[in-house]
């Protein structure tokens, strides 16, 4: 589906990310996720042009700006794969959005602040993102659960008492883009690995390990808007 205004179909779940970082650092404060079924892929692109007509998102950026003005709240849409993401800003929701979800016979998809409640986004079976703001800072991390799978799995290669492969698997890590908040998480596994490493006979020190700090831009759409 093709529209006049709104890029939303993203390239990467990088790109993704990135993308709602942008949005939440602009005001667009209030989220709503949706995973949508991967067994009913053919059904994607119906979805996306029913959910960017329900809110009014195919507009130009003037119009957002003249919304923006009047207090009147602006929503975007982005899509990786199955996931999906509705944002919007403070401000009032248009009689014509309340309209078109009474005549969709619908209701309005429950949106959580991300002043208050964290985003944790899905990308595959294992690994999550935490999104949050803290501060005037919108925060990226590594969920909790899937941290401690990550030291899980250092803990077992440093059983191993293969130093090249110890950093091979460190090495891994550097696939993850590196926001802040990740980077000193990565930061917190070297120095367990050193550790894991030496309890295990191995002599390995934090200078053997690579670990980018400089975070890729990743481009967002296939096209610009």
């Amino acid at each position: 589906m093709s529209t006049k205004y709104l890029n939303y179909e993203v390239i990467s779940w990088q790109g993704l990310i990135q993308m709602i970082v942008y949005l939440l650092g602009r005001g667009y404060y209030h989220w709503h996720l949706i995973y949508l079924p991967e067994s009913k892929q053919d059904k994607w692109a119906s979805i996306d042009k029913k959910l960017i007509a329900k809110y009014g998102m195919d507009i130009s950026k003037y119009t957002r700006r003249d919304r923006k003005k009047r207090n009147i709240a602006n929503f975007y849409y982005l899509r990786w794969q199955h996931i999906a993401i509705l944002l919007h800003t403070d401000g009032e929701i248009t009689s014509k959005v309340k309209a078109s979800i009474a005549k969709l016979n619908d209701t309005i998809d429950e949106f959580f602040d991300i002043r208050k409640t964290h985003m944790f986004l899905n990308i595959g079976d294992i690994s999550t993102y935490e999104i949050y703001k803290d501060q005037d800072t919108i925060i990226v991390k590594l969920e909790k659960q899937f941290y401690r799978e990550l030291k899980t799995g250092l803990m077992d290669v440093a059983e191993t008492k293969n130093k090249s492969r110890m950093r091979h698997t460190f090495n891994k890590l550097n696939g993850m883009p590196s926001w802040s908040g990740v980077y000193q998480q990565k930061k917190a596994l070297a120095k367990f690995l050193v550790k894991q490493a030496r309890k295990n006979g191995v002599k390995l020190s934090l200078s053997d390990l690579r670990m980018v700090r400089k975070r890729f831009v990743y481009k967002v759409f296939k096209e610009d808007a």
